[in-house]
């Protein structure tokens, strides 16, 4: 998680848990005045015990439906495509956060009826200064090979097209 998420989920965890203290206390107070004095049944130990059950389980709930982090990726758009001779080529995206170095990740492209076809496999080799991600193209999957060679003539027509999927990190 990055700062910047941390940050924007903080007002509202501490609202959450401050809510849920103050929900607490006053359940624990009122069953503290009105439960009686019982051998069995001890009445400011059985509010202590009713409060902190609450208050974890009011706050655990609260946060969990107020602070969770947005399912929104940031999804980065492809800016350059280099194809060297060669060598591998490499895709210049814009800066995400999710993405990270050395990782692998699925290269996909969205056809016009919102299926994401698998075209291949990437791995990030630089997050430069700009924090733009430079990907290489490990592998090129043979069916999409008309993706690749548009690609390699120059043409931009896939950049808006192009979708970067979470991946796991490679061995090595």
């Amino acid at each position: 998680m990055t700062l910047a998420r941390v940050q924007q989920s903080l007002p509202t965890a501490i609202f959450a848990w401050g809510f849920a203290f103050a929900a607490a206390a006053f359940l624990g107070w009122i069953l503290a005045t009105t439960l009686p004095t019982d051998p069995f049944m001890d009445g400011p130990a059985t509010s202590i015990l009713v409060a902190t059950s609450l208050f974890f389980f009011l706050g655990t709930v609260i946060h969990l439906l107020f602070a969770r982090p947005s399912s929104d990726l940031v999804r980065p758009r492809v800016i350059l495509y280099i194809n060297a001779d060669n060598a591998e080529s490499i895709l210049l995206f814009s800066p995400a956060d999710w993405l990270s170095y050395r990782s692998v990740y699925a290269i996909f492209v969205k056809e016009e009826n919102s299926f994401e076809r698998f075209i291949g496999l990437g791995q990030v080799y630089v997050i430069q200064d700009d924090k733009r991600i430079q990907v290489v193209v490990t592998q090129k999957l043979e069916s999409a090979k008309h993706v690749w060679e548009n690609l390699d003539s120059g043409s931009r027509d896939y950049f808006d097209k192009i979708v970067l999927k979470p991946g796991v990190p490679s061995n090595g």
